[in-house]
């Protein structure tokens, strides 16, 4: 497992031990984590969606949901092949979590999976950068 990985999920789960109370959900995008590891995180379930081997490192996704919080999974199947998405239901609300690699250039086009749902979160690192939000870099992600 990548060391990253290490840090990072101790960090998660200090933050999530010191909290008065915890979330619903939690969205995690780049992973990196491949089928050898799991990751447990007491009183959650983990819904992951790994990169693919063939694919290069990095990557995956993660839905850490309460065991307490009755929901579904949501397939998907994206237009766009570089584009990561995992969803879950809860009630009438679709919650996404999205990576889009940093090569990768998307249109509206690549989100018409959302087309006709209603009540939907959108989380993600969508490596979309522009000056207004200060970033030194543009791109045609925004």
């Amino acid at each position: 497992m990548p060391c990253q990985f290490f840090k990072s999920y101790r960090n998660l789960k200090n933050i999530l031990s010191d909290l008065a109370f915890l979330p619903d959900v939690i969205c995690i995008q780049e992973t990196h984590l491949s089928p050898k590891y799991n990751p447990i995180f007491p009183g959650y379930t983990v819904i992951r969606k790994d990169r693919p081997p063939h694919r290069s490192k990095g990557g995956g996704l993660a839905i850490c949901v309460r065991q307490s919080v009755v929901h579904s999974d949501i397939d998907i199947s994206p237009r766009d092949s570089h584009l990561e998405i995992s969803g879950i239901k809860i009630s009438a609300v679709s919650i996404f979590t999205i990576y889009n690699p940093p090569s990768n250039n998307f249109t509206i086009e690549t989100f018409d999976f959302l087309s006709g749902l209603r009540n939907v979160v959108l989380c993600g690192d969508f490596n979309s950068h522009h000056g207004k939000w200060g970033s030194h870099l543009s791109n045609s992600n925004f």
